[in-house]
C-alpha cells in the first residue's frame, strides 16, 4: 500500500503485482514439493535438510510478505528479510523437532498436531508483521446559509417612496439598466479605510513622546493620492453624463468633490508624500490637514454612489425609462422574490449561487418565522378561506428580526451555521431587541447580512405609533392608557387624539405637528365604574391626503377585576430587601393587598408605643402595617404568598411555623424564604422549617455577615433559562443576557447543595468567571470524550448546587422559593423598577397562581391573556375553594366558548398536580377575530358552596390579528437594525446591487473530508 512506500525492503511498485502473485505461488510450491520429497527420503541427514528447505523457506515467506504489503500496511519495524528467514526456520523448526512425536500417534491425528502448532507458529509471525488494513472514508461538512426574507404587512404594500436612486439601484438589479463602466462603488469604502487610517497618524502626531513611521505614511500617502485622483476623474466622467437641470444637487456635488480632490487634497498628499521620504521636517501639520479632509470627503461619498445609475437612466429613452420606473412599482415582497429567484444583473440567481456552496434553509418571517418551502419558487400562495387570511394576518403583523434568528437557531445546530442572509426593509418592532441574539452569534462567528429592500421617502401620514394599557386593575384603581403619535411629511398640520369607550368619549388631546419627522406622547386615565373586560378606542382624526387610514385607531383590552393577591410580609428588621419588597408591593402593585409585620420596628425615643393590629387579610386596603402575625388559622389561610426574611428562631416561634406549613402545605399558598446574615437560615432549627426549605446547609451561631467570596454574579442555571420565574424577555439570549448584566452581588448565604426535587434556577458565578463557560466546554467535548463532557456536567450541576442562589420547589399543596442573597433589590440598578417589579410579580404568579379576572372568593375564572392571534393557543385557568379557603381538588369543571351569543364549543378543565384547586384546559387557536365568552360550569362545586356558587361565572377574551401597531407606523426602508446586526456579527448591509458583494462572505462552503481509517489486523480478538 502507500504507506508501505518508506520502507527500503519493499520491492518497487515497477514489480507487477500480477507477477508477484505467480513468484509467490511458485515459491511456496517449490518450498512444499522439495519439503515432501525430502521428508520421503529416509537417509537425508537433518542439517543437510535444513540447509535446503530453510533458505526455501525464507524466499518463499519473503515473496508472501512482499504480496502482503501490497494490500496491507506493515508496522512492524523489523526488515521482511529477517521475518522471512524468521519464519522459514521457525516452520522448518517446528516440522523437524515434532515430526518423531506426531508419527507415535495414530493416524492423522499426528499430522494434525503438527499443522496447529505450525498454524500457532505462522498467527505470531503474523502477528509480528503488524499488518494493518487501511482504508478511507468521506464526511461532508456541512456549511448551511439561513436566508430569512420578510413577509410583514411593511413588505406586501406598493411602494411608491423611492427616490430616483433607490428606483435605478432596482432596475439595475434585474438587469433592466446598463451601469456599466466605471463606478463609484468602491468610493465610499476606500475613502473611509483612508479617513480611519489618517486619523491613527493624527493621535500620534499629537501624543506626546509618539513617533510617526515615515515610510509608513509616506506609503499611505502615495496610497490615497491614487484612490482619489482615480475617482476624480470617474466622478467627472459622469457629471458629463448626468443632466445638469434635472439633477442640479448631485451633479454640482460631483463637479465641487472633485475640483476639491484635485485642487487641494492630490497636492497636500504629494506634499506630504515627498515630506515623509526627507529625514527631517514636522509632518503633523500635513498628516493633520489630510486627515481631517478624507473625514469630509468621507462623509459626502456615500450621497455620491448614486450617480452613475442616474446617468444612466439620462441616457434613456421614454419607454426605457418608463420600465425602469415600473420595476420598483410594486410590493417590496415581490421584489424581494425576483431578487432571489432572478439572474437579473448578476453572474447567476442569488439563490442558486448560494446553493452551489452552501445547503440553503429558507424561512419567512414576520411576527414569527416558519420554515417555508413556498419560497422555493416564489412568494407564498395567498389564503384561501377567512380562517387563513387571519392567520395571515397575525403572523404578518409584526417584523421580528430576533424572533426570526432565534427560531434558525433552534432548528439548525451553530457548528452548521455559515451565516445569515436577511431580505428585509429594515423594520424591526418585535418585543425584544437584535442586541443579545447579535452578541451572541457574534461570538459564535455566524455573520448576519441584510439586503435591504424599499423606498427610504417618508409619505405624508400620521399614526398611532404605541398604545400602551394594563391588562388588568383594581376595581377603583384608574386606567392609565398612554402611547405615541408619529407623522411624517406634515409639518404644519393639527389632529386631535381621542380615548373611546363603546360610543362615549372620555379623553380629547389636540396635538399641533411641528415638523416633517414629528413625535409626541399622549396619556389618558380612566376610572371604571364597574368590572369586567373594557375595551378602549384611542382614535386619530386623520389629516387630508395621508397615506394611510388604518392606522389612526387601535383598540385595548383591560380587565378590572377585584382579584387580589394576598400577600405576607415578614421581617425582622427594614434592610433593604423588606423596604424595597415594601414599596414595590405596596405603591407599584396594586393587584397585591400587602399585610407587613416588622418584628423589630424603627421607634423614636420618646414616641408612644403604638399597638398595630395583626396582619389579616380582611383588612381594607392600603392599611399594610401590622404588629403581630396573622391570628388563628382562618387568618393564614387566606393568604396566597408569604415572605420570610432575616428572622431568628425567637421571631419565629413553632406555633407559627407550623401555621405556615398547613398554609403551604394544605391551603397551597406560596413561601418565599430570603435569606439574612443574621439569622435565616443558619440559626434555624425548627424541624418542620427545616423540611419546608429546599436547601441543605450546615447550621452555626451567630451571623454570616462574611459571604464565601467578597463579589459574585448571578448566572442562570439550565432549568432557570426557561423558568416562569427568571423570565426578563420573550427572547431566551436576551432574557439570560439581562441576568448576566445584573451588577456584581457582594452577599449571599453559603449552602451545601439542594434536597432532591428541588430546582436551582441561578446560582453564584466567580466575578471574573464567563457567562456559561462550563456548559459550552462539555458541549465541545461531546464528540470527543463523551464521558469527560458527562463528567463535567455534573460537576457543573454539583457547583451549581453548593453555589445556589435561587432554588425552588413543590411541598404539599403549595410550592417554596429560597432566595440565598437579599439582593434582587439590584435589578432596580440603573433601569428603575421595571425588572425589580417582573421579577416579584412572576414569583407571585408561578407561586399562588394567575390573576383570575371573574369570579368570587372561591371560585375563579381567566385566560392567560386578554388579547390572542389567531396562531394562539387559549389557556384556560379556574381556582375553587371551599368556604373555608380549603382547595377543591378532583372536580371535572367545563367551560363553554360562545362568540355572539352562540356556544362553538365546550372543554373540559384538568386539575394541576400539586396545586392548591387550580384546574386549567386548553382551547385550540381560533381562527376568525372577535370576542370571545368563557362560561363556567362545575355542578360539585355548587354543591360544595351552595349560595356561595357564582352562578352565571364567565368572563370575556379577545382574537385580533395583531398585539400592537407596528408595520404602518413607519414605513420607510431602513437600513439601522441591518447594520447594527452586521457591525456585531461581522456581516454586510447593501441594497438591490450589492448582492454579488454580500454571497461571498459567508466563508468556506460545503467541504468533503477524506479521513484515513486503520484496522489493527494483528490486534484482533479472534487472534
Amino acid at each position: 500500500m502507500d504507506q508501505n512506500i518508506a520502507r527500503a525492503d519493499i520491492l518497487p511498485a515497477t514489480v507487477p503485482t500480477a507477477a508477484l502473485w505467480f513468484m509467490a505461488l511458485a515459491g511456496l510450491a517449490i518450498w512444499l514439493i522439495v519439503h515432501r520429497l525430502l521428508a520421503r527420503r529416509a537417509g537425508v541427514r537433518p542439517r543437510v535438510r535444513l540447509a535446503i528447505l530453510v533458505p526455501l523457506g525464507t524466499g518463499a515467506s519473503w515473496l508472501a510478505m512482499q504480496l502482503m504489503a501490497r494490500h496491507l500496511f506493515l508496522a512492524s519495524p523489523t526488515h521482511l528479510l529477517l521475518m522471512a528467514l524468521l519464519c522459514g526456520g521457525a516452520v522448518e523448526g517446528v516440522s523437524f523437532l515434532y515430526a518423531r512425536e506426531s508419527s507415535r500417534l495414530p493416524g492423522r491425528r499426528g499430522l494434525a498436531l503438527v499443522a496447529c502448532r505450525l498454524a500457532a507458529v505462522l498467527v505470531m509471525l503474523f502477528m509480528l508483521l503488524q499488518p494493518v488494513r487501511v482504508g478511507e472514508k468521506t464526511r461532508t461538512i456541512r456549511r448551511r446559509v439561513v436566508v430569512l426574507v420578510d413577509d410583514s404587512a411593511s413588505m406586501q404594500f406598493t411602494d411608491r417612496y423611492w427616490t430616483l436612486a433607490e428606483r435605478v439601484e432596482v432596475a439595475a438589479a434585474m438587469g433592466l439598466l446598463d451601469a456599466s463602466g466605471p463606478t463609484l462603488a468602491d468610493f465610499t469604502r476606500d475613502v473611509a479605510a483612508s479617513a480611519e487610517r489618517f486619523a491613527v497618524f493624527r493621535q500620534l502626531a499629537s501624543t506626546p513622546g509618539a513617533t510617526l513611521d515615515r515610510q509608513e505614511v509616506g506609503t499611505a500617502a502615495t496610497a490615497a493620492r491614487t484612490m482619489l485622483e482615480r475617482n476624480a476623474e470617474t466622478m467627472e466622467g459622469i457629471a458629463l453624463k448626468l443632466s445638469a437641470r434635472e439633477h442640479f444637487e448631485l451633479h454640482d456635488n460631483l463637479g465641487r468633490v472633485a475640483r476639491h480632490i484635485r485642487d487641494n487634497l492630490l497636492p497636500g498628499f504629494e506634499r506630504l508624500a515627498a515630506l515623509a521620504a526627507e529625514e527631517g521636517g514636522d509632518l503633523k501639520p500635513l498628516v493633520t490637514g489630510c486627515a481631517d479632509t478624507l473625514e469630509q470627503i468621507a462623509q459626502v461619498a456615500p450621497g455620491l454612489a448614486p450617480a452613475v445609475g442616474i446617468a444612466a437612466f439620462d441616457g434613456l429613452d421614454e419607454a426605457a425609462r418608463a420600465a425602469v420606473l415600473a420595476a420598483s412599482d410594486t410590493n417590496r415582497a415581490a421584489i424581494a422574490a425576483r431578487l432571489l429567484h432572478e439572474k437579473g444583473a448578476r453572474s447567476e440567481p442569488l439563490l442558486d449561487h448560494l446553493r452551489s456552496r452552501y445547503d440553503v434553509d429558507l424561512y419567512r418571517f414576520g411576527s414569527l418565522a416558519q420554515y417555508d418551502s413556498g419560497l422555493e419558487d416564489d412568494a407564498p400562495a395567498a389564503a384561501e378561506d377567512e380562517a387563513a387570511a387571519a392567520r395571515l394576518q397575525a403572523f404578518r403583523s409584526a417584523t421580528d428580526v430576533t424572533a426570526a434568528l432565534e427560531t434558525a437557531l433552534k432548528d439548525i445546530p451553530p457548528e452548521e451555521l455559515a451565516g445569515f442572509l436577511l431580505i428585509t426593509d429594515g423594520r424591526h418592532n418585535g418585543d425584544a431587541g437584535v442586541d443579545a441574539v447579535a452578541r451572541r452569534l457574534g461570538g459564535s462567528g455566524i455573520p448576519v447580512s441584510s439586503i435591504v429592500v424599499g423606498g427610504s421617502q417618508p409619505p405624508l401620514d400620521i399614526a398611532l405609533g404605541d398604545v400602551r394599557s394594563p391588562d388588568s386593575v383594581f376595581l377603583g384603581d384608574k386606567v392609565r392608557i398612554a402611547g405615541s403619535i408619529v407623522a411624517t411629511g406634515a409639518s404644519g398640520r393639527e389632529t386631535k387624539v381621542r380615548l373611546m369607550l363603546g360610543e362615549d368619549v372620555v379623553g380629547e388631546q389636540t396635538i399641533f405637528i411641528e415638523n416633517n419627522d414629528f413625535a409626541r406622547e399622549f396619556r389618558f386615565t380612566h376610572l371604571p365604574a364597574e368590572k369586567g373586560v373594557l375595551r378602549y378606542q384611542v382614535v386619530l382624526d386623520a389629516v387630508p391626503d395621508e397615506a394611510f387610514a388604518d392606522n389612526n385607531a387601535w383598540s385595548v383590552d383591560v380587565s378590572v377585576t377585584d382579584d387580589r393577591t394576598n400577600v405576607l410580609l415578614v421581617d425582622s428588621r427594614p434592610r433593604w430587601e423588606f423596604r424595597y419588597l415594601r414599596n414595590l408591593f405596596y405603591g407599584r402593585d396594586k393587584s397585591v393587598h400587602l399585610q407587613e409585620y416588622l418584628v423589630n420596628t424603627d421607634r423614636v425615643d420618646g414616641s408612644p408605643d403604638a399597638r398595630l393590629p395583626p396582619a389579616s387579610a380582611g383588612r381594607r386596603f392600603g392599611d399594610s402595617e401590622s404588629g403581630d402575625y396573622p391570628q388563628g388559622r382562618d387568618e393564614w389561610r387566606k393568604f396566597d404568598a408569604i415572605i420570610l426574611g432575616d428572622l431568628d428562631p425567637a421571631e419565629l416561634p413553632d406555633a407559627v411555623v407550623e401555621d405556615i406549613r398547613y398554609a403551604v402545605e394544605e391551603r397551597g399558598a406560596l413561601l418565599v424564604v430570603v435569606a439574612g446574615p443574621e439569622a435565616m437560615p443558619h440559626r434555624i432549627r425548627n424541624a418542620s422549617l427545616l423540611e419546608m426549605l429546599p436547601v441543605a446547609f450546615t447550621p452555626a451561631e451567630g451571623d454570616r455577615r462574611t459571604p464565601p467570596e467578597a463579589e459574585f454574579h448571578l448566572r442562570l442555571a439550565p432549568a432557570g433559562r426557561g423558568h416562569p420565574v427568571m423570565m426578563q424577555s420573550s427572547s431566551s439570549f436576551e432574557n439570560e443576557s439581562i441576568w448576566d448584566e445584573v451588577p456584581v452581588l457582594r452577599w449571599r448565604q453559603a449552602v451545601d447543595g439542594v434536597k432532591p426535587g428541588a430546582e436551582v434556577l441561578a446560582y453564584a458565578a466567580a466575578a471574573d468567571d464567563e457567562p456559561a463557560s462550563a456548559a459550552q466546554l462539555a458541549v465541545r467535548e461531546i464528540e470527543e470524550d463523551p464521558e469527560a463532557a458527562v463528567r463535567r456536567l455534573s460537576e457543573m450541576r454539583e457547583t451549581q448546587a453548593k453555589n445556589a442562589l435561587v432554588v425552588a420547589r413543590s411541598f404539599g399543596q403549595g410550592k417554596v422559593l429560597m432566595l440565598n442573597t437579599d439582593q434582587t433589590w439590584r435589578l432596580r440598578h440603573r433601569v428603575g423598577d421595571t425588572r425589580h417589579h417582573r421579577f416579584w410579580g412572576q414569583v407571585l404568579r408561578w407561586g399562588s397562581g394567575e390573576k383570575l379576572r371573574a369570579g368570587n372568593t372561591f371560585v375563579r375564572l381567566g385566560t392567560d391573556k386578554l388579547r390572542y392571534k389567531p396562531t394562539e393557543p387559549v389557556k384556560v385557568f379556574a381556582r375553587v375553594s371551599d368556604a373555608q379557603y380549603n382547595a377543591l381538588n378532583g372536580l371535572k369543571p367545563t367551560v363553554a366558548l360562545a362568540s355572539e351569543g352562540r356556544v362553538v364549543r365546550t372543554a373540559p378543565l384538568e386539575f394541576r398536580k400539586d396545586s392548591n384547586g387550580f384546574y386549567e384546559g386548553l382551547l385550540d387557536p381560533i381562527p376568525d377575530p372577535g370576542v370571545y365568552t368563557l362560561a363556567f360550569t362545575c355542578e360539585p362545586a355548587r354543591r360544595a358552596l351552595g349560595g356561595d356558587y357564582p352562578e352565571g361565572l364567565q368572563t370575556r377574551f379577545v382574537v385580533v390579528t395583531a398585539d400592537k401597531p407596528a408595520e404602518f407606523v413607519n414605513v420607510t426602508a431602513s437600513r439601522d437594525v441591518p447594520s447594527k446586526l452586521a457591525t456585531i456579527t461581522g456581516g454586510r448591509v447593501g441594497g438591490p446591487t450589492d448582492i454579488e458583494g454580500i454571497w461571498d462572505g459567508y466563508g468556506e462552503g460545503n467541504r468533503v473530508m477524506h479521513e484515513r481509517t486503520e484496522l489493527l489486523l494483528w490486534n484482533s480478538g479472534l487472534l
